[in-house]
């Protein structure tokens, strides 16, 4: 019963990934308050850790050594776990860590929200357990379903398109259609007497001046005017490749920096746990080596007394 208990207990705190810790790190926090935070954050992890995918789940035991509270890391912005969110992709377990670190003062954090909900745009930020429809694009349900009109028969839309057609006309808007009146007598196209009229003005006035008609040079200038615009457009295109070659070589400078800047992190707190341990250690040689002086000092007093008493005598 007892070993049943134990598997039990490690499946809820890893999960299935074989890679994660086959135990909860302790804590290695000295000050009161490091320790709670610690303790909290076990807790949030045991009952809402079975619920978190596996990058949340890594992310968690890369990151909780940093979890800690102290005068420089008391604001949001200047958080190592902080920076490591603005460098890197948001988990999860990031969000978890800070919030229990800074309770609702991390939700008035735009760079934390805005990372929060690019990757997880439904995440509820009231809970610590976790969702795979976070990750869904936020859908709108409460849009007005538009109605759909049936579909007319093909027959009877053909009928209407032939019933609603009008008369056949020209560019001038007349009927070439010729209209006949009682007795057999045909009135002429309307659309001819336009014509025979306008023939009839423009004979009257005579010909426009050369100098109102169309240029001749009007369809040169449009083809320049073309040319000179698709030139435009080909050296904007030009400009925007290179942009975009300049901003890839940037996004992988910024990718090696920002793995850099990591690893630079995780040395330091190494090194800053070894000089930790250094000082405890030589805080022992030294009262080690002032144990001896004392004990030499007192057996030099003891063999100074002797002397004097064999003096006295």
């Amino acid at each position: 019963m007892q070993e049943k208990t134990e598997d039990e207990s490690k499946s809820m705190i890893h999960g299935a990934d074989d890679s994660l810790p086959t135990k909860y790190p302790p804590c290695t926090r000295h000050l009161p308050r490091e320790r709670k935070v610690y303790e909290k954050l076990q807790t949030v992890y045991e009952q809402n850790g079975h619920t978190w995918d596996d990058e949340s789940k890594t992310a968690w035991f890369q990151i909780i050594h940093m979890a800690s509270i102290s005068e420089k890391t008391r604001q949001v912005s200047i958080h190592p776990i902080f920076r490591l969110l603005v460098r890197e992709e948001i988990t999860w377990a990031h969000f978890v860590v800070l919030h229990v670190i800074f309770q609702e003062s991390l939700l008035r954090s735009n760079k934390v929200m805005n990372a929060l909900y690019k990757k997880y745009p439904t995440a509820d930020t009231e809970t610590y357990s976790f969702k795979e429809s976070y990750k869904c694009p936020f859908v709108q349900t409460t849009a007005p379903v538009q109605a759909q009109e049936p579909p007319q028969n093909n027959k009877e839309s053909e009928d209407n398109v032939h019933a609603e057609k009008p008369p056949d006309q020209d560019s001038t808007g007349a009927s070439n259609t010729k209209q006949c009146m009682g007795n057999g007598v045909v009135i002429a196209d309307p659309t001819a007497l336009h014509v025979a009229n306008r023939e009839e003005v423009q004979q009257a006035v005579g010909n426009p001046p050369k100098d109102i008609q169309t240029p001749l040079g009007e369809s040169e200038t449009q083809s320049a005017m073309k040319k000179r615009q698709i030139t435009e457009e080909t050296s904007q295109i030009q400009q925007l490749k290179k942009a975009k070659m300049s901003c890839g070589q940037i996004e992988s400078n910024l990718e090696r920096l920002n793995h850099q800047a990591v690893q630079f992190e995780v040395q330091t707190y190494s090194l800053k746990q070894e000089i930790a341990d250094l000082k405890g250690q030589i805080n022992t040689l030294k009262a080690d080596d002032l144990k001896a002086q004392i004990n030499t000092l007192k057996t030099e007093i003891s063999r100074m007394n002797g002397l004097l008493d064999f003096f006295f005598q």
